[in-house]
Protein backbone atom coordinates (compact mmCIF):
# COMPACT_ATOMS: atom_id res chain seq x y z
CA UNK A 1 0.00 0.00 0.00
CA UNK A 2 1.60 3.49 -1.04
CA UNK A 3 1.30 6.59 1.22
CA UNK A 4 0.79 8.99 -0.65
CA UNK A 5 0.71 12.12 1.99
CA UNK A 6 3.66 14.23 1.13
CA UNK A 7 6.30 12.65 3.30
CA UNK A 8 9.93 14.23 4.62
CA UNK A 9 12.23 10.85 5.59
CA UNK A 10 13.76 12.09 8.78
CA UNK A 11 17.49 10.74 9.31
CA UNK A 12 19.04 11.40 12.65
CA UNK A 13 21.06 9.56 15.89
CA UNK A 14 19.21 6.71 17.81
CA UNK A 15 20.74 8.46 20.78
CA UNK A 16 18.10 8.26 23.34
CA UNK A 17 18.48 12.11 24.32
CA UNK A 18 16.15 12.41 21.06
CA UNK A 19 13.50 10.96 22.20
CA UNK A 20 9.68 12.43 22.92
CA UNK A 21 9.46 16.12 23.43
CA UNK A 22 13.18 16.51 21.94
CA UNK A 23 12.56 14.31 19.27
CA UNK A 24 9.54 16.36 18.64
CA UNK A 25 11.30 19.42 18.54
CA UNK A 26 14.01 18.34 16.38
CA UNK A 27 11.18 17.02 13.96
CA UNK A 28 9.38 20.31 13.89
CA UNK A 29 12.47 22.66 12.99
CA UNK A 30 12.77 19.90 9.86
CA UNK A 31 9.56 20.52 8.71
CA UNK A 32 9.50 24.37 9.18
CA UNK A 33 12.68 24.65 7.11
CA UNK A 34 11.19 22.69 3.89
CA UNK A 35 8.18 24.56 4.78
CA UNK A 36 8.91 28.10 5.20
CA UNK A 37 11.94 27.99 2.77
CA UNK A 38 11.18 25.41 0.03
CA UNK A 39 7.59 26.35 -0.17
CA UNK A 40 6.42 22.43 0.99
CA UNK A 41 3.41 21.16 2.39
CA UNK A 42 4.74 18.05 4.57
CA UNK A 43 1.58 16.03 5.94
CA UNK A 44 3.86 13.20 7.15
CA UNK A 45 7.44 12.10 8.57
CA UNK A 46 9.24 8.82 8.15
CA UNK A 47 11.99 8.09 10.77
CA UNK A 48 15.31 6.48 10.17
CA UNK A 49 17.24 6.70 13.61
CA UNK A 50 20.51 5.06 13.06
CA UNK A 51 23.95 5.64 15.00
CA UNK A 52 26.11 8.38 13.69
CA UNK A 53 23.90 9.38 10.23
CA UNK A 54 25.85 11.88 9.71
CA UNK A 55 29.02 9.73 8.73
CA UNK A 56 26.79 8.31 5.85
CA UNK A 57 28.62 9.60 3.05
CA UNK A 58 32.25 9.69 4.93
CA UNK A 59 32.99 7.23 7.54
CA UNK A 60 30.50 4.35 6.83
CA UNK A 61 31.80 1.10 5.37
CA UNK A 62 30.00 0.33 2.35
CA UNK A 63 28.02 -2.60 3.43
CA UNK A 64 26.70 0.14 6.23
CA UNK A 65 26.10 2.63 3.70
CA UNK A 66 24.67 0.20 1.35
CA UNK A 67 21.70 -0.93 4.37
CA UNK A 68 21.03 2.33 5.14
CA UNK A 69 20.50 3.72 1.53
CA UNK A 70 18.65 0.21 0.72
CA UNK A 71 16.05 1.82 3.72
CA UNK A 72 15.52 5.32 2.60
CA UNK A 73 14.68 3.92 -1.06
CA UNK A 74 12.42 1.56 -0.09
CA UNK A 75 10.88 4.58 1.67
CA UNK A 76 11.10 6.55 -1.49
CA UNK A 77 8.97 4.00 -3.17
CA UNK A 78 6.47 3.12 -0.60
CA UNK A 79 5.97 6.83 0.17
CA UNK A 80 5.24 10.63 -1.61
CA UNK A 81 9.00 11.64 -0.21
CA UNK A 82 9.09 15.24 -1.03
CA UNK A 83 11.97 15.80 1.10
CA UNK A 84 14.89 14.40 3.06
CA UNK A 85 16.07 15.66 6.35
CA UNK A 86 19.51 14.36 7.46
CA UNK A 87 21.19 15.61 10.90
CA UNK A 88 24.28 14.91 12.92
CA UNK A 89 24.39 15.81 16.39
CA UNK A 90 26.91 17.30 18.82
CA UNK A 91 28.34 14.44 21.42
CA UNK A 92 27.90 11.84 19.29
CA UNK A 93 29.14 8.65 20.27
CA UNK A 94 28.34 6.73 16.85
CA UNK A 95 30.50 9.39 15.10
CA UNK A 96 32.86 10.90 17.25
CA UNK A 97 33.99 13.85 15.96
CA UNK A 98 34.27 17.49 16.61
CA UNK A 99 31.07 20.58 16.29
CA UNK A 100 33.09 21.07 12.98
CA UNK A 101 33.79 18.01 11.84
CA UNK A 102 29.57 17.38 12.50
CA UNK A 103 28.89 20.18 10.42
CA UNK A 104 31.17 18.90 7.39
CA UNK A 105 30.07 15.03 7.24
CA UNK A 106 26.66 16.45 7.50
CA UNK A 107 26.47 18.62 4.81
CA UNK A 108 28.95 16.07 2.72
CA UNK A 109 26.08 13.17 3.30
CA UNK A 110 23.23 15.51 2.84
CA UNK A 111 25.19 16.28 -0.81
CA UNK A 112 25.86 12.64 -1.18
CA UNK A 113 22.13 11.45 -0.43
CA UNK A 114 21.22 14.46 -3.15
CA UNK A 115 23.33 13.00 -5.66
CA UNK A 116 22.85 9.74 -5.37
CA UNK A 117 19.83 8.81 -4.11
CA UNK A 118 17.39 11.34 -4.48
CA UNK A 119 17.25 14.46 -6.65
CA UNK A 120 14.54 16.59 -4.87
CA UNK A 121 15.09 18.63 -1.73
CA UNK A 122 17.88 17.44 1.18
CA UNK A 123 18.87 19.49 3.96
CA UNK A 124 21.44 18.75 6.58
CA UNK A 125 20.73 19.85 10.22
CA UNK A 126 23.30 19.60 12.97
CA UNK A 127 21.28 18.94 16.43
CA UNK A 128 22.23 19.98 20.02
CA UNK A 129 21.21 17.16 22.66
CA UNK A 130 20.33 19.18 25.95
CA UNK A 131 23.24 18.37 28.27
CA UNK A 132 26.16 20.22 29.77
CA UNK A 133 24.04 22.97 30.83
CA UNK A 134 23.44 23.90 27.10
CA UNK A 135 19.96 24.43 25.63
CA UNK A 136 18.86 22.02 22.72
CA UNK A 137 19.00 23.41 19.33
CA UNK A 138 18.65 22.70 16.09
CA UNK A 139 21.18 24.25 13.74
CA UNK A 140 20.88 24.24 9.89
CA UNK A 141 23.37 23.45 7.73
CA UNK A 142 21.98 23.64 3.80
CA UNK A 143 19.27 23.04 1.67
CA UNK A 144 19.83 21.12 -1.41
CA UNK A 145 17.19 21.64 -3.90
Amino acid sequence: MTNNKKTLIAIYCSDPRFTGSAESRAIESFKNKFENELGLSIESVDFIRIPGPDALAVKYSDEKRNATTSFILDLIGAHNVVGVAIAGHSDCAGNQASDEDHRKDTISSAEYLHDTIFQGPVGAFLMFPPSDGREERVETLKLIS
